[in-house]
């Protein structure tokens, strides 16, 4: 499923050590384990600092043949990740992008908000959605995030879109 993908993952290792076990498969083809987030092939590289992120941003001078990014919220203040996603977007349309969310939804409703109206990635909260965006992403699909859209924004959720 994921042999011709070349994903950057901004995530801290705990994450990364989730993936890891969830991507792992058993090959009865050749009777081997399979792990399609491993970060010493060519196909995964993980990036545990939030500095780097140009590298996917900038398709003249960053990674080559990238199809798909993922991003720890963790990682970025709220508006720095809506520029992040804005640029990917722009600069390298043809990369499927997927936010992760390590907190609850109800601290970034403002924040999925955004990105679903402005289809800048996919949400997820756990590795399941993740697990389905890789299957979706294989027939060039991505799933409908039109729940998550908010017509109006109150305080609270203007508050820590702000803060965090």
């Amino acid at each position: 499923m994921l042999e011709n993908y070349r994903t950057v993952l901004y995530s801290d290792e705990p994450l990364y050590q989730k993936l890891f076990k969830r991507f792992t498969f058993k090959d009865n083809e050749y009777d081997e384990i399979v792990h399609f987030f491993d970060r010493n092939t060519n196909e995964v590289i993980h990036i545990v600092s939030n500095k780097y992120i140009n590298f996917s941003i900038n398709p003249v001078t960053g990674y080559r043949n990238l199809t798909h990014v993922i991003i720890q919220k963790s990682f970025y203040k709220s508006k720095d990740l809506i520029m992040i996603l804005r640029k990917l977007k722009v600069f390298r349309p043809e990369v499927f992008v997927l936010v992760y969310l390590d907190s609850s939804s109800e601290y970034f409703e403002k924040l999925c908000s955004i990105i679903a109206k402005e289809e800048l990635a996919t949400i997820a909260f756990d590795e399941d959605d993740i697990f389905t965006w890789y299957e979706l992403t294989s027939n060039n699909e991505l799933p409908i995030q039109d729940d998550y859209v908010l017509k109006k924004y109150n305080k609270r959720q203007n508050k820590f879109f702000d803060q965090y």
